[in-house]
């Protein structure tokens, strides 16, 4: 397996917002039809959210943390896990430090380079994908004791996001481009399937010219709807797909119209593709890379980016079942607290994955150095707040409505 050499991922902000009377969409054929134009530009937070509540995670010397990739929140405890460090910081509910794993070495309870963390559902394992080349291998540790509890031998793709089938050994790996090697086959496929006894399957093969490189327009790939089906997002495609059975299957389509990308686009070489995507005229006009954020009985929703006026927006479609209530709109100012000013709903902002709803909560995660002008702030409901500190999370609690409200 090929290791990518420079990876250059897009960092970009999302928002969601409500009150779209233009919107003309048919879900016909699980075809939704959106013209970005029709986008509003800004909508009150509160048109759909009761209150905010935030989790500042404490920052300490033992806490202090670099670059987080991935914040998981679970019922007793949230994990940060940061990829510069190679570690991974438990807190509880309240932000509160209260361990870290902490195990990077050549021992044979150790990870040497932690690619992926996965946290189970029940909070019994923490699971380190531990890349060594052709010993890369799994460890899990015990939540609570972080003692290593099983070590299984796994050559694992190269890919930016992994997402695991509940109750069984088959993974999902979001290559996007990344070059692998699939039963003897080298290809850039979007996704690469691995079932038991180390099966292995590309989905969406295609081969193009990386130059040892590739960029990433998104962080999280996937999602899981309430009965453990994963949904996957791809690169230059507006359909999502169900995968089962390590095969894909069509979910619902975006239809833009006369402002769709060229799905081509995808086949040419890195360089070009990056030279089309961010030239000043190129790319003009047209939405591109949807990426369903959450898909589940109480909402649905998704961001994409859309250039005009040689400037890249990102924009964002939600639909909360509750009220039936559809929006389409690129900012969400935020007018309960105005702390941050604007939140952002989507799974990979900041390149920071996370679920954006939990428990009828709409979920954001922004860093103080990108919100305070001074060193150190008092905010009202945090507390005092410095640039350096830990990221901190804001729960955002959806209003009820009922249908025909």
């Amino acid at each position: 397996m090929n290791k990518v050499i420079h990876v250059a991922y897009i960092s970009f902000f999302l928002v969601l917002l409500p009150g779209c009377t233009k919107n003309t969409e048919s879900q016909v054929d699980r075809i939704l039809s959106l013209n970005p134009k029709e986008a509003e530009s800004s909508l009150p937070l509160s048109t759909f959210v009761d209150s905010i509540a935030y989790i500042a995670l404490e920052t300490s010397d033992e806490s202090m943390m670099v670059r987080v990739s991935d914040i998981i929140i679970r019922d007793a405890f949230i994990y940060a896990v940061d990829m510069e460090q190679k570690i991974v910081f438990i807190f509880d509910k309240t932000g509160k430090f209260v361990t870290k794993l902490d195990r990077r070495g050549e021992g044979p309870d150790e990870y040497m380079w932690m690619q992926h963390v996965m946290v189970d559902e029940e909070e019994t394992t923490i699971t380190v994908f531990d890349y060594r080349g052709a010993n890369s291998r799994t460890i899990s540790y015990d939540v609570h004791t972080l003692e290593p509890i099983v070590k299984q031998p796994f050559l694992f793709p190269s890919g930016s996001a992994v997402r695991k089938v509940m109750g069984k050994d088959t993974y999902y790996f979001a290559a996007q481009q990344q070059e692998n090697t699939v039963n003897d086959e080298i290809t850039n496929a979007d996704i690469i399937a691995i079932g038991e006894n180390n099966t292995q399957k590309a989905l969406f093969k295609k081969n193009i010219v990386t130059g040892g490189s590739f960029f990433g327009p998104f962080a999280e790939s996937f999602t899981t709807t309430d009965d453990g089906e994963i949904i996957v997002s791809l690169m230059y495609s507006n359909t999502f797909f169900r995968l089962s059975d390590m095969e894909a299957y069509p979910l619902l389509t975006v239809d833009f119209g006369e402002h769709n990308m060229d799905s081509a686009v995808g086949l040419k070489s890195t360089v070009e593709q990056m030279d089309y995507l961010y030239g000043e005229e190129s790319a003009e006009g047209l939405a591109y890379f949807p990426v369903l954020n959450t898909y589940n009985s109480d909402m649905l929703a998704f961001t994409y980016y859309y250039k005009e006026n040689s400037k890249t927006h990102v924009h964002h479609y939600i639909d909360l079942k509750s009220g039936s209530r559809k929006f389409h709109v690129r900012d969400i100012v935020n007018d309960l607290t105005g702390f941050p000013d604007k939140v952002y709903i989507c799974s990979y902002s900041l390149n920071i994955s996370h679920k954006v709803y939990q428990d009828g909560y709409l979920v954001d995660v922004f860093l103080p150095a990108d919100q305070l002008k001074e060193k150190t702030e008092e905010i009202p409901g945090i507390g005092k707040v410095d640039r350096e500190d830990n990221p901190i999370i804001v729960m955002m609690k959806i209003r009820e409505e009922k249908m025909g409200d």
